[in-house]
């Protein structure tokens, strides 16, 4: 799993390959006057290659997924679910916001207040 803001160039460059190239076809119509007046058409086709994941694409990401390596290699974008919005994060987040009842407070601010499984 990746996730967006990486800054490293090596990094990006391999995820961008990993992710292989796509053709993109283009087809171009003319039209031309003969010496007599007459026209005529013509049909032009050509392809180009382009790395199907960009390096800028891969390092900005989309919010709110990461980028996912499968076991064959293939990399899709995978939707996250953040952990306040689902149990049991989102009692835990919502616990934290409410004041500690005055017999759990106390102690060294910097420890964890008990009970947070609640």
């Amino acid at each position: 799993m990746v996730l967006s803001g990486i800054a490293d160039q090596r990094t990006l460059e391999s995820l961008s390959a990993l992710a292989g190239d796509v053709e993109l076809v283009t087809r171009a119509v003319g039209q031309s006057r003969g010496a007599r007046g007459g026209r005529h058409a013509s049909l032009t086709t050509s392809s180009v290659f382009r790395r199907r994941l960009p390096v800028d694409v891969a390092a900005r990401g989309q919010p709110g997924a990461a980028l996912a390596l499968d076991a064959r290699n293939r990399l899709g974008w995978v939707r996250l679910t953040p952990a306040h919005a689902t149990w049991p994060w989102r009692d835990l987040v919502a616990s934290r916001d409410r004041p500690l009842p005055p017999h759990e407070r106390g102690g060294d601010p910097g420890r964890a207040a008990p009970d947070l499984g609640r």
